[in-house]
């Protein structure tokens, strides 16, 4: 394999067959947890598939960043689970555009770019 000025490996058809069957792995592990975590916050396990699929693309058009979280977290089930039990689904889509929105703010900040710097090492 070929190394850039950067020391970026060249991306070729080996690579793209690693990360389709990556992807592929993760969809399947990326599914089931969907459904579980929609169930446990009270929501129609549907909306854990959406979640689990509509949120893949929006994280990679984002770039990769380690404080980027794509898709349903487990440390949110709680809030979330509150926030259903008293508003239903729309509190559940409050709470998670709410977290989203620092989550973003917080990968795009200056006070996080120690964190991003070690993660590219």
């Amino acid at each position: 394999m070929s190394v850039h000025a950067h020391g970026a490996e060249k991306y070729g058809w080996a690579r793209f067959a690693g990360d389709c069957s990556g992807g592929f792995i993760a969809a399947l592990i990326a599914l089931p947890y969907g459904l579980a975590m929609a169930a446990l916050m009270g929501l129609p396990p549907v909306l854990g598939i959406f979640t689990s699929i509509l949120t893949a693309p929006i994280t990679a058009a984002l770039g990769r960043n380690p404080l980027l979280i794509g898709g349903t977290a487990s440390a949110t089930v709680p809030f979330v689970a509150i926030a259903v039990h008293h508003q239903g689904i729309g509190g559940a889509a409050k709470i998670s555009i709410a977290g989203w929105g620092v989550t973003l703010t917080a990968s795009r900040s200056p006070l996080c770019r120690g964190f991003r710097a070690g993660s590219e090492r």
